[in-house]
């Protein structure tokens, strides 16, 4: 079974620094308490909790004063965001905006609100796979509730004006919810300086324990919510049941660290990501554009005359993905909306690129894909 692996965009493989700062809370008889208890353990463990936020909060670049909610994942943060806001503002304004190359669960979440009476814009983009902001500024209403655009484009890497963004909705009075699944570690400090009301992140993303997530709220804006779920939440606000200490614990190593060697890691990742770009065979097509991207994700489509059981073989050989494992059809709804074919579609592979990728990996991939070169 081949080591090579370049689905790093999907998920990415736990950093060993991580998992030595979580097993304690899995082992130890006193740090796996439950956070709720009366007792000692668990005021320890609750300690440890608050530490972890703090360190979150200035990884991403926020204010100590910030709200987190832990989640299981992002998903479940963008149902939160979306769907807890429009419980919570929905009297008083029924008009949502996003964009056709958003995640599944935006795109999900914006429907299941139009039996609730939202009326829901979801925009196109522009070939490059950035936002037309003169149209985006032009589809928004005084019935504007909320507008939820991604950071970091998981398919294509592209990153989107999020400054500009930011300043267009708050001024006509208007919410703002951010998709930063892939901003960690790609972006630094991500969300400091901008005027956001909700950020989605995860932290699979940048090499944390899957099954984690948060919801951020900034203390700016003083947002509220309407919780989706119901139990006992006394120590997580928006969201009940037990807070899974070891992956809390987790996240924030993985955020920590991401923060800490961001410089030389994201020096490493372009070093590769410009080795791959300069050896690359003149006929294979780049989805997106080449500049405002992160150099963490490589989206192409091989040549038409290399066939589907090549492409698979391909793909096999170095976990690379054709879309985002949320696309069912195998097609990306994200290329679609940039205007890519379905026959070039299905010659797509997705690479990723992290600092645990090595050289020697990038050398092999750029020699197999040079076997395509007429």
């Amino acid at each position: 079974m081949s080591n090579l692996y370049f689905d790093n965009m999907a998920a990415t493989p736990l950093d060993p620094e991580v998992l030595s700062a979580m097993l304690p809370f899995w082992t130890s008889p006193l740090l796996c308490a439950n956070h709720a208890g009366d007792h000692q353990s668990s005021a320890t463990v609750r300690q440890h909790v608050e530490l972890a936020r703090q360190t979150i909060l200035e990884s991403i670049g926020g204010h100590e004063l910030d709200h987190i909610t832990f989640t299981s994942g992002a998903t479940e943060s963008i149902n939160l965001a979306i769907q807890g806001a429009c419980s919570a503002y929905g009297e008083q304004k029924k008009h949502l905006v996003t964009f056709n190359t958003e995640h599944a669960a935006t795109l999900a979440c914006f429907e299941a609100m139009k039996p609730q009476g939202f009326d829901i814009t979801v925009l196109p983009v522009l070939p490059t796979g950035h936002i037309d902001l003169v149209q985006f500024e032009k589809a928004l209403t005084q019935e504007t509730l909320l507008v939820s655009c991604k950071h970091v484009n998981n398919e294509t890497g592209i990153i989107h004006d999020i400054e500009c963004i930011s300043k267009i909705v708050h001024k006509k009075g208007i919410l703002l919810h951010l998709d930063c699944a892939q901003s960690m570690g790609k972006i630094r400090d991500p969300l400091r300086g901008l005027s956001i009301d909700y950020a989605s992140l995860s932290a699979h993303k940048c090499h944390g324990p899957q099954g984690i997530g948060m919801l951020y709220r900034s203390y700016k804006s003083k947002r509220r919510l309407c919780k989706q779920l119901h139990g006992s939440s006394h120590f997580n606000s928006y969201r009940p049941g037990t807070l899974p200490t070891a992956l809390i614990i987790g996240m924030a190593k993985a955020f920590a660290l991401a923060h800490q060697y961001f410089p030389s890691r994201y020096e490493y990742v372009l070093q590769l990501f410009t080795k791959i770009r300069n050896h690359l065979p003149s006929d294979i097509i780049w989805h997106g554009a080449l500049q405002h991207r992160v150099p963490h994700n490589i989206n192409i489509s091989l040549p038409h005359y290399v066939s589907q059981e090549q492409c698979q073989l391909l793909r096999d050989r170095f976990s690379l993905s054709r879309a985002s494992s949320c696309n069912q059809s195998g097609l990306s709804h994200v290329l679609s909306a940039m205007n890519i074919t379905e026959d070039a579609q299905l010659r797509t592979v997705r690479a990723g690129i992290t600092h645990m990728s090595t050289h020697e990996d990038v050398d092999l991939l750029i020699k197999a894909l040079r076997v395509f070169q007429r």
